[in-house]
C-alpha cells in the first residue's frame, strides 16, 4: 500500500507540474479556461453521501 502511494503522490506531482508548464503558462487556454461563453455552471452547495447511497449532510451557500 505505502509503494502505491509514493507512486501515486509522484504521478500527481508530474500531473500538476505538467498542467503548471502547458496549460497554465499558456494564455490561450487560460483565455478557455475563464471563458463563461463556453461552458459555466454556477452551483453554491455540496454534500456528504453515505456508502448506500443515501445523504448525510448538505452544505448550502446563501
Amino acid at each position: 500500500m505505502r509503494e502505491l502511494a509514493g507512486k501515486l503522490v509522484d504521478f500527481c506531482e508530474w500531473t500538476l507540474a505538467v498542467a503548471d508548464k502547458i496549460v497554465m503558462a499558456n494564455p490561450e487556454y487560460i483565455e478557455i479556461i475563464l471563458n463563461k461563453d463556453l461552458y459555466y455552471h454556477r452551483s453554491y452547495h455540496m454534500g456528504m453521501m453515505s456508502a448506500d447511497g443515501h445523504e448525510i449532510r448538505r452544505i448550502t451557500r446563501a
